[in-house]
């Protein structure tokens, strides 16, 4: 039985999406996106690092509450057309990425940590198709950038036996 197939059961997960690459991922990057107009700078950022030698998906989880204000909703639905767009301009053999919407969440899920944990949990399923417990998760936010050599530095610490989990500085 695959790795993380109780838990999947256990959270009666159910994939949002088909994803867009057969190959295993090594890394799976997850942001969630609210009412942000810099998606594609952080999509951007990414896209420029040096390549890891993992295969690595970015999955980007744009959502908003039921009473998000008609401001937020166009937004989202901006962000959604851009980066489907990008994403279908920038994919390759060994980068991917993902875009999942999820309008209209009942006030009391709404959040960042609902989002998160969506892309996450996508994550798990994506690792466990091919159990394949060492995957590398990464938490990114939409208005965020980072350095070129961020997806390879994250590979590097992550091939150490014992380390499973990092906290990343950022400002």
């Amino acid at each position: 039985m695959p790795f993380a197939e109780e838990y999947l059961k256990h959270n009666h997960f159910s994939s949002l999406f088909i994803p867009g690459s057969k190959r295993k991922p090594g890394i799976i990057v997850i942001i969630p996106c609210y009412n942000e107009p810099n998606l594609l700078e952080s999509l951007g950022s990414l896209y420029r690092c040096k390549r890891p030698e993992a295969n690595t998906e970015v999955i980007v989880v744009i959502n908003h509450p039921e009473n998000a204000s008609s401001e937020a909703r166009q937004q989202n639905e901006k962000s959604l057309h851009e980066a489907r767009c990008w994403a279908d301009q920038h994919n390759s053999e060994h980068l991917i990425f993902e875009i999942i919407y999820i309008p209209d969440l009942p006030v009391k899920n709404a959040g960042v940590g609902f989002a998160r944990k969506t892309g996450m949990d996508e994550a798990v399923a994506r690792f466990n198709t091919y159990d394949y417990a060492e995957g590398i998760i990464v938490g990114f936010d939409a208005d965020s950038t980072c350095d070129d050599n961020y997806l390879r530095e994250i590979e590097l610490a992550f091939s150490d036996p014992g380390i499973n989990g990092a906290s990343i500085y950022y400002e």
